[in-house]
């Protein structure tokens, strides 16, 4: 079986984000900070995401980074232009 980093933690930021959006579900103070901690991470990702320019993907094994860029492009969370 191979690491499935990405996919196991998108089913884990799904359950978070659930978690958020059930105004019912009271967190602990401990849970609380790691969710803020969590939300700060993500915009973190995504501005990283946003800064990173394509100019520098010119490589053959830069082509991953492409294919992640397109997709994230394809969602509307990046413009690539």
């Amino acid at each position: 079986m191979s690491y499935c980093r990405f996919e196991n933690t998108l089913n884990d930021l799904l359950d978070c984000k659930e978690a958020l959006e059930n105004v019912e579900s009271k967190l602990s103070s401990s849970e609380a900070i790691a969710a803020v901690d969590l939300i700060k991470t993500c915009e973190e990702i995504v501005n990283y995401i946003k800064t990173e320019t394509t100019a520098n993907c010119v490589r053959e094994d830069d082509l991953e980074e492409w294919e992640i860029k397109g997709a994230l492009a394809n969602e509307g969370l990046i413009d690539l232009n």
